[in-house]
């Protein structure tokens, strides 16, 4: 966890020491606490939230101070989309389409951040939450819940700036469009629908006001609830951004040319191929690879018998 909280330090975004969670009870004493191991250490942040810091020094002294510690992340330069249930996951990969980016699995959900702000509301939608901006918080990885559960890194990957699509997602309901198309495209799917249709035209060289007016009416006219027209127009304005490519030309397996293969193992391990091999946690999957590289580099044998030459 206190690497975890120096990683984030050092990606400049501070963190700030909250309570946590010892034999299911929150460390503050309180029974019941309202909010086990999610709310600040006041002894060690007076002002809450304002007293995150990227000070490692000040990061090491807290956990020395408070071992049992949790942490959390300050949102100031992020946008934390928290969603809490499997069919708000759903509904979110499929409405907004979002890139890769550092994810973290919580007790129920996940959590998806991203570099950039938006306002910050509960309840944007069933069981989606957004943390963003300099007076919220969310509790980082390496963390206890009060369930047992730990907050644990799931996409180890950059946080991703914040697309235009995400960003709107605290629009108003009341400010969607009333009508009802009732066509084929599910509310779930417009969104990534209309962007795979906009990707599709701008590949074939499609202009932008051309593509636009054809996203419009394909959204009026096919989908079960029409989306608002500025989300069209985001969808037209971000595909028309990027440079067109060209749509990739299909081959049939049989046009593919015989190549014989050259083995390293037989019948497993052949040249100039990729190999997957698949284990539980714990097996030797990487014990089993530096020991085939160790009979590779010294040209001993394989378990099939067959000699090389020392290789790289």
């Amino acid at each position: 966890m206190l690497a975890m909280m120096e990683w984030f330090a050092g990606q400049g975004f501070p963190v700030l020491p909250i309570h946590g969670v010892v034999d299911g009870r929150c460390t503050c004493g309180d029974n019941p606490c309202s909010s086990p191991g999610k709310h600040p250490i006041s002894e060690l942040v007076v002002h809450g939230v304002k007293g995150a810091t990227t000070q490692i020094k000040t990061i090491r002294r807290w956990h020395r101070k408070q071992p049992d510690m949790n942490y959390a992340v300050a949102t100031e330069g992020l946008a934390v989309i928290d969603c809490d249930s499997k069919d708000a996951i759903r509904a979110f990969r499929r409405g907004f389409n979002p890139p890769p980016t550092f994810t973290v699995k919580t007790a129920r959900g996940f959590h998806f951040y991203y570099r950039g702000e938006m306002p910050a509301r509960n309840g944007v939608r069933a069981k989606l939450d957004i943390k963003s901006g300099a007076n919220a918080y969310v509790v980082g990885p390496g963390s206890r819940h009060a369930s047992g559960a730990i907050y644990a890194v799931w996409e180890d990957v950059p946080i991703a700036d914040l697309p235009e699509s995400i960003a709107d997602i605290t629009e108003r309901r009341d400010q969607l469009p009333q009508e009802a198309a009732d066509g084929p495209i599910p509310v779930g799917l417009r969104n990534d629908t209309l962007t795979r249709f906009a990707g599709y035209l701008h590949a074939k060289g499609v202009p932008h006001q051309a593509l636009l007016e054809t996203l419009k009416v394909l959204n009026r006219t096919m989908s079960e609830k029409p989306l608002p027209d500025r989300e069209v127009r985001q969808i037209a304005r971000s595909m028309s951004r990027y440079p067109a490519k060209p749509i990739p030309e299909m081959l049939s397996f049989a046009d593919i040319p015989d190549e014989k293969l050259e083995w390293l193992w037989f019948p497993f391990l052949s040249f100039r191929t990729l190999a997957l091999l698949d284990g539980n946690p714990g097996e030797g999957k990487s014990q089993f690879t530096t020991w085939l590289c160790a009979r590779v580099s010294r040209g001993d044998l394989l378990p099939n018998g067959d000699r090389m030459e020392p290789a790289n």
